[in-house]
């Protein structure tokens, strides 16, 4: 056989799996669903009532497919995404079916970012940047409770996703006789997104207590994540998106303490800190943050742990330096 046969057969493999990687990008790009967003002129209240008139003119993102138990049919706890906004928010309407009116929805705590796989709760899933990497997450219960956190790394493992980002948004949920609805406005300002954007990648996904089943907008297999992001179908919006106004937060502190040594019998001593931090969103994808005499304790009081064993204790990241591009500072971006 001449020498340069091998060669051949070794370009033909390669050609042969370039097709593949190529059907299978192509095969992806088919079977994502698509959702449409038009700007409302209408006034919304969020008090989770779906009455306004914009949510009438706005053809929902529905059909769930199951995710869990199976995730081969739609799913019997089934919902509707409303989804419109007009220059200052981003507002989504949700409906879902309730299959046994006048029991109770689980819910374990009333505090915000709860987390827990059997809570009722419908979530959002926005890839600003359709990156499949980096997303933004938003979450609410039947009883109004708010939940918002990062997705990185595609969302393949648990630790992709974290609660501990927080910011500002709104929503009001209410509970009907055999639904109950919810409505959300995020401020443009609370998220990044490319000036002149026409699309972003999105889905919805719900946990439903009663039945124990989770299903998702988009079609996502079992053994993944509900928030991965190699899953998601498609925002479309009428128009493209103009630059995200400016976004400043400012957060000082003033901490201060008092000792006084007995034994020595000194006087009283004061001890007092002031500082802060500032960020300022120079651009979608840069921020320029500052801080004038910082403060290495976390942002938040730390959780309160009773350790009885011999292994130290680790509380979760809460400075905002580190919470945006998580997985830059925990994994290397792997």
């Amino acid at each position: 056989m001449p020498p340069y046969w091998g060669g051949v057969k070794f370009i033909s493999v390669q050609v042969l799996i370039l097709g593949l990687l190529i059907q299978t990008s192509f095969a992806q790009e088919e079977t994502r669903k698509k959702a449409y967003i038009s700007e409302t002129t209408s006034e919304i209240e969020v008090d989770g009532i779906l009455n306004e008139a914009a949510w009438s003119d706005v053809e929902p993102a529905k059909d769930f497919f199951q995710t869990f138990p199976y995730d081969s049919a739609l799913s019997t706890s089934q919902c509707e995404i409303y989804l419109t906004y007009n220059k200052e928010n981003l507002y989504v309407g949700i409906s879902c079916n309730d299959v046994d009116p006048g029991s109770d929805f689980v819910m374990i705590s009333q505090r915000r970012d709860y987390r827990g796989s059997g809570i009722e709760s419908v979530n959002l899933i926005f890839d600003t940047f359709r990156d499949q990497t980096n997303a933004y997450s938003f979450g609410i219960n039947p009883y109004g409770v708010q939940r918002e956190g990062l997705v990185a790394n595609g969302g393949s493992s648990t630790t992709d996703f974290t609660l501990d980002w927080d910011n500002k948004w709104f929503g009001e949920s209410i509970i009907n006789e055999n639904t109950w609805s919810a409505e959300l406005a995020i401020p443009f300002k609370s998220i990044r997104f490319p000036e002149g954007s026409d699309s972003w990648l999105f889905n919805a996904y719900r946990v439903d207590s009663k039945t124990n089943e989770r299903s998702a907008w988009n079609s996502i297999p079992r053994n993944f994540r509900p928030y991965s992001l190699s899953y998601t179908g498609e925002l479309i919006w009428d128009k493209p998106l103009p630059k995200p106004g400016s976004n400043i937060s400012v957060i000082p502190y003033i901490a201060g303490g008092v000792s006084k040594n007995f034994e020595e019998s000194e006087g009283t001593q004061l001890d007092r800190e002031v500082g802060g931090d500032v960020k300022i969103a120079l651009t979608p994808s840069m921020s320029l943050d500052m801080t004038i005499n910082p403060d290495f304790s976390q942002v938040e009081v730390d959780r309160q742990v009773a350790n009885l064993d011999r292994f130290e204790i680790f509380f979760p990241e809460r400075r905002q330096f580190f919470l945006e591009n998580a997985d830059l500072f925990a994994s290397f971006g792997t």
